[in-house]
This record gives C-alpha cells, sequence and structure tokens, in this order.
C-alpha cells in the first residue's frame, strides 16, 4: 500500500501515522467532502489460516459497530465510514492530531498529577458510555489513549471490544489483549466485564504518573503471575490520585469502584495521608487453609514477550471458565467475616490455575542468565537472553563470533533492543575481543548501529556491557546482534533440497527502496502452491515498510513485516519457478533505520 492510493473510491492515503489492532493507521483525504481523516486497513497476514484470516475479519466488522455506537462521544474517537477495497476492509475514523499517551510518556516521561487527573476524568467519562452500551473494551492502556494537540483526550481501538450481545470470537481456551495491562480476572479465563476496564484504566493511571506499568516484567508468563499474585506497588508520585488507583487495582472485581465512584473519588477533597506513599496493605488472595501460588509450573506454550513490538496483542491458551454466577457475574459475597468473603475469589483463582496452560512462573532476578550465542545466517550472530538492568548496577552480555576472516568490517552492523524508564541514566558500551571500546547511544525501541571496527579484532568474544547509572528506574536487555562481513558473502547460495538464498545484507534507508534478488535454477514447472519464503528484517519501525516478493515472470506477492526471521507459506501455483526472484522492501517513512539480512526460498 504506498501514498496516493484511492480507497472505497473516496480516500487517498497520504502517509502511516500508525499502527491499531489488526491494521495500519493512515492520514487520508476524503476527496468528497476535502477533509483530512484517518483510515485504517485490516491486517491480513498471508501466513494466517483460513479460520484466522475470518476472524480478524469479524473482529474488523465488531469494532466498527461498537465505536459506532458511541460515535458521538467526545472522549471516544468517531468512525465515520467503513469501506472495502480489494476484499481488505477499511475503517475511516476521525483524524486526532497529537500523540499517544504511550508516546507521551516515552518522549517526555511521566504526568504530573493535574495531567493525570484529566487522562482519569477522560477515560471514565469514555467508559461511563461505553459500559452504559453494553460495551466493555477490553484494551485500555496508554497507546490507545490520544492525547491532542488542541488538548481533547480520547480513546481508540475497540479491535478487541465486546458487546453484551456479541458472539465470543476467541478461540475456545485462549485469551487476547496487552498482559501487563490485563484484569486479574481475564488472566485466568474468566469473562470481561466493566471492572476489568477499570483495572486496567488503573494500570494505566500508574504508569501515568510512574513511568511504568505496575506488572511489566521481563517476560509474558512473570507479567501474568504478577498480575494474578502480586500486589502493585503503591504509587510515589499519584499525589491525591493515590485513593482512586488504589482502588482500580483490587484484585476482586467486586472491590473496585463503579465509574461514578471513581468519578467521585477524583472530586473528593485530597486527605492528609495521600499527598505522601504509606505501606500497602497487602491483599489477601489465599487464606491460611488455601495452598499458596506456584513458584513454577510446567511451561506448555510460549508467548511473544510484551516488548516484541510487532504485535501488541498477546493470545495465549488458557483453559475456559465456567463463571460463578448469571451473566460471569462474580456471585455477591457473603457478610459473614472475611475468609468467606474471599472464598469465592480465591476459588476462582484455584479453578482458573489448575487449567491454566500458560506458564506462571515467578522469574528469578537475583542471578544473570547464561549468554547463549545464536547463528542468524552467514556473518550474523546474535544473543536473545534477556537481562534485567537494576538501579546503579552493570549487566554485561557477551557474543563469541567464529569462522570470520580478518579483522572486523568498517561498517559493522550492531542491533540493540533494549527497553527503560529513563534513556538518560544509560551508559553502553560494546567490547571487541582485543578490547576496544565503542560507546552507543541509548533508545528505547530496536535500534541499529553502524560501527567503525576495522582495527578491531572478529573472532572472539564480544560484550555488550550496560550501566545504569542512577535510581528509581528499571529496564531490559532484551536482545542484541552482530552482523559481519556483508560484501564477503552474497548473492545466491543453494543448500540443496530446493532451497535458494541470499545473504547478503543490505541498509534500509529512509523512504528507500532495496530489492534483493535469489536465482532459482533447475526446478520445472511452476511454484508450489506452498512456497516456504523466510525473510530476516531489523528495522526501528517495522510497521513503516512495505514488503514484495516478485517471481520471475512479475507476479507479485505482499508479505507482511515482522522484526525478526518470519517464514512465510505463498500460494505461488500460478507463478513460474525458474529464474529471478526479487524481495523489494520499501521504507514509507523518515527518521528510521533497518536492514535486509538474508531471504531463501524453499521449493
Amino acid at each position: 500500500m504506498r501514498p496516493g492510493r484511492l480507497i472505497g473510491g473516496r480516500y487517498e492515503l497520504d502517509e502511516p501515522i500508525g499502527r491499531g489492532g489488526f491494521g495500519r493507521v493512515w492520514k487520508a483525504r476524503d476527496q468528497r467532502l476535502q477533509a483530512d481523516v484517518a483510515v485504517k486497513g485490516l491486517s491480513l497476514p498471508p501466513s494466517a489460516s483460513p479460520a484466522e484470516q475470518e476472524e480478524r475479519l469479524r473482529r474488523s466488522e465488531r469494532e466498527v459497530l461498537n465505536a459506532a455506537r458511541l460515535r458521538d462521544h467526545p472522549n471516544i474517537v468517531s468512525v465515520h465510514d467503513v469501506v472495502v477495497e480489494d476484499d481488505v476492509p477499511w475503517i475511516v475514523m476521525q483524524l486526532v492530531v497529537g500523540r499517544s499517551l504511550s508516546e507521551r510518556l516515552r518522549e517526555s516521561g511521566p504526568l504530573s498529577v493535574p495531567e493525570a487527573t484529566d487522562v482519569a476524568r477522560a477515560m471514565l467519562k469514555a467508559l461511563d458510555a461505553a459500559h452504559r452500551a453494553g460495551i466493555v473494551h477490553r484494551d485500555i492502556k496508554p497507546a490507545n489513549v490520544l492525547l491532542a494537540d488542541t488538548g481533547e483526550i480520547l480513546l481508540t481501538d475497540f479491535g478487541i471490544a465486546t458487546h453484551e450481545t456479541d458472539v465470543s470470537l476467541t478461540v475456545t481456551g485462549s485469551v487476547v489483549g496487552s498482559v501487563p495491562y490485563m484484569a486479574p480476572e481475564r488472566v485466568l479465563g474468566r469473562k470481561s466485564q466493566a471492572p476489568s476496564d477499570l483495572f486496567s484504566l488503573g494500570v494505566t493511571l500508574h504508569e501515568a504518573v510512574e513511568g511504568a506499568s505496575p506488572f511489566e516484567r521481563d517476560s509474558t508468563p512473570a507479567s501474568l503471575h504478577a498480575v494474578a499474585y502480586e500486589d502493585p506497588p503503591l504509587p510515589q508520585n499519584a499525589g491525591a490520585l493515590t485513593p482512586l488507583i488504589t482502588r482500580l487495582l483490587a484484585k476482586a472485581p467486586e472491590d473496585r469502584p463503579t465509574v461514578a465512584e471513581a468519578l467521585a473519588l477524583l472530586d473528593s477533597p485530597p486527605s492528609e495521608t495521600t499527598s505522601r506513599p504509606v505501606a500497602a496493605t497487602p491483599t489477601a488472595i489465599v487464606t491460611a487453609t488455601s495452598p499458596a501460588p506456584p513458584e513454577a509450573m510446567p511451561t506448555a506454550t510460549a508467548l511473544t514477550p510484551p516488548h516484541a513490538w510487532a504485535a501488541p496483542q498477546v493470545a495465549g491458551p488458557l483453559a475456559p471458565y465456567a463463571p460463578p454466577g448469571p451473566g460471569g457475574a462474580a456471585a455477591p459475597a457473603p457478610s459473614g467475616g472475611s475468609a468467606t468473603k474471599w472464598l469465592g475469589w480465591i476459588v476462582a483463582l484455584a479453578l482458573g490455575l489448575a487449567a491454566l496452560v500458560i506458564v506462571l512462573v515467578v522469574v528469578n532476578q537475583e542471578d544473570d542468565p547464561a549468554t547463549e550465542t545464536i547463528s542468524l545466517g552467514p556473518g550474523s550472530f546474535g544473543s536473545t537472553t534477556s537481562f534485567a538492568i537494576e538501579d546503579h548496577e552493570t549487566v554485561e552480555s557477551t557474543i563469541t563470533v567464529s569462522g570470520i576472516t580478518g579483522n572486523a568490517p568498517a561498517s559493522l552492523g550492531v542491533d540493540i533492543d533494549l527497553d527503560h524508564t529513563y534513556l538518560g541514566d544509560l551508559d553502553i558500551q560494546l567490547v571487541s575481543p582485543s578490547g576496544t571500546t565503542f560507546p552507543l547511544e541509548p533508545y528505547d525501541e530496536p535500534h541499529q548501529y553502524t560501527v567503525d571496527a576495522s582495527g578491531t579484532t572478529a573472532n572472539g568474544t564480544w560484550t555488550l556491557r550496560v550501566d545504569d547509572n542512577a535510581g528509581a528506574d528499571e529496564g531490559t536487555l532484551n536482545s542484541w546482534a552482530l552482523h559481519f562481513g556483508s560484501d564477503q558473502v552474497g548473492g545466491t547460495t543453494s543448500s540443496g533440497g530446493g532451497l535458494f538464498s541470499n545473504t547478503t545484507r543490505i541498509t534500509i534507508d529512509d523512504l528507500g527502496t532495496v530489492e534483493s534478488t535469489v536465482t532459482v535454477t533447475g526446478v520445472a514447472g511452476n511454484a508450489p502452491g506452498s512456497l516456504g519464503v523466510t525473510v530476516d528484517i531489523s528495522h526501528t519501525y517495522i510497521n513503516d515498510l512495505d514488503i514484495q516478493l516478485v517471481s520471475p515472470d512479475g507476479t507479485t506477492f505482499e508479505l507482511e513485516a515482522y522484526d525478526e526471521p518470519h517464514e512465510y507459506t505463498v500460494d505461488a501455483s500460478a507463478a513460474t519457478a525458474s529464474g529471478t526472484w526479487t524481495l523489494r522492501v520499501e521504507d514509507t517513512l523518515s527518521s528510521d533505520s533497518g536492514a535486509l539480512n538474508s531471504w531463501s526460498l524453499r521449493f
């Protein structure tokens, strides 16, 4: 998809401005009304099964219907139209000029209490309208809170919202949402209801004033465990918002305030205790006779960690849960004592955890994990071992390089993926096997550097050293990689068995298009109906890329972009097999960087 294309005969695409649930969002021009709008095209990866494609289509329809029910609310992004272009539905929405709360926090740090109070009030009003209309949003988080330059605060992205009359679209035994913002009952497989949105709002407000979700951990299983079991830390900078945030984060849905009660808390005069934090009273989740939460459970399914940006929504299997009361509502607590009050919630926790397929593990951060070097293709080496970056501490991760001739190149590619509360507190150094040190600028997103390492030894142990030189912050080194000698390997290589590859690494420049070719020989007739295509790309903003595979006879296949090695299955049965295949990668926005590391075809 490119700027200038007309969607539905009316909306001319201008530039990509973001990505929402299941689709890319563009700024567009309504040619009929001569007005700017936002349009979101549904993204259907070629590798998606027919069932997955059908589910995404139905979720798109649901988003339109749910948002249309709320189109006149001043704190909810309006939906104007839905059109179909090339069998892809496009949602036409109000264009909000500004940035998301997530971007605001990343770029400028935590909000002041008055600013966070404005966000709380706007979101509570939006949720009040949604809940009155029978809609549960299910994905309240900073990325879905828009801060307009004109001062409005709006809720967006009803892509996984549910209406009370909807039939479930979630596959049996799965849960959809953004883990660090999910309510405990959702983690345990119970039905989402209004209190679930209020819990997520509590997490969002906590992050707004503190800079991070109280349940963000180094892995998805650890975040799930934190949501289900761990009491959030009392916010240190919330001031008069402290009582509201604390109540919104109650583990039991019935202990959270209603929207009306939450708005009343906003208008209540601050007490003496809200100006300074006090020690939190632990929430009683288990009684003396109940089993303690498991410290570890056998691994069954791996989930994408929250920091893997390509897909904010995470789906992982959970056993279905039978709600204890009609309509999925929790049974009212009897009045006879605290142990009786918690009994229903304890049973819900026990039943949900007993049937969980997802791992809920306690991550031990006392000892650094061992670093393991993995091969990312000829001349490329990486480490995906995750390290927690603690206050005033230094972490080191190593990569062992072998098989490289001579010194390191003058354009050594270095990919680093880390996240941190305050990037300005970090010092990063790359140390070569011979001890040469290269200081690197920290970025709170996957970033690719080009380092002149021509005077250093290539083979041996390379060390990435990250030093946190201040306190009251936290972060994680997620992964990093080294790419050597892009000029020493290249062209098409065949490993037999119908596998053809190109390992020449090509830099992707701002607003540029790169092309890489693979020449296929010895394959008779047309390509198969299940052609295997593997593409390895690293890029600062993966959503800015358009990727096309072009066959020898000119047949073009659109591919979804992934910021990691990804294998596609393409129905290429109508295309010629032997000849030159081209992979075309276009960068549609500026201020980013990346590289096509390698790609291959399997016949």
